[in-house]
Formats: structure tokens, C-alpha cells, sequence
């Protein structure tokens, strides 16, 4: 069975909401598309564009 693993450190903040378990991210001319899996059993998808949102990517913590 395949199950996607977040992203190591990345996380998009939007006006509304932070997502921190992104599992697929895709930008282009159009915007940004990316998956965050809210639980193992929900994926929120979310379709945007680059000026909504703010990407971060943390360094670790050691």
C-alpha cells in the first residue's frame, strides 16, 4: 500500500490556516497546488496562487 510521508520542514502558511504535513507540492505560472495530509485517512488539497501564500522551509533543530 502506498502512504506518503510529509516533506521534512516545510510548511505553507495562508491567511487562514499552516500546513506542516505537505506531501506533494507543484508551482508554476498558473500558482501552486500541494497536498497536506491532515490525518492518515484525510488529504487536503489545496490550489492557489504564490502571492496567497508563504512557504517556509525550517532548518533542524539538533
Amino acid at each position: 500500500m502506498y502512504k506518503p510521508k510529509p516533506i521534512k520542514n516545510l510548511m505553507i502558511k495562508t491567511k487562514d490556516k499552516i500546513y506542516d504535513k505537505i506531501t506533494y507540492l507543484s508551482c508554476s505560472n498558473e500558482g501552486v497546488r500541494f497536498e497536506n495530509m491532515d490525518s492518515d485517512d484525510v488529504t487536503t488539497n489545496v490550489s492557489c496562487k504564490l502571492d496567497d501564500i508563504e512557504i517556509v522551509v525550517a532548518k533542524d533543530a539538533k
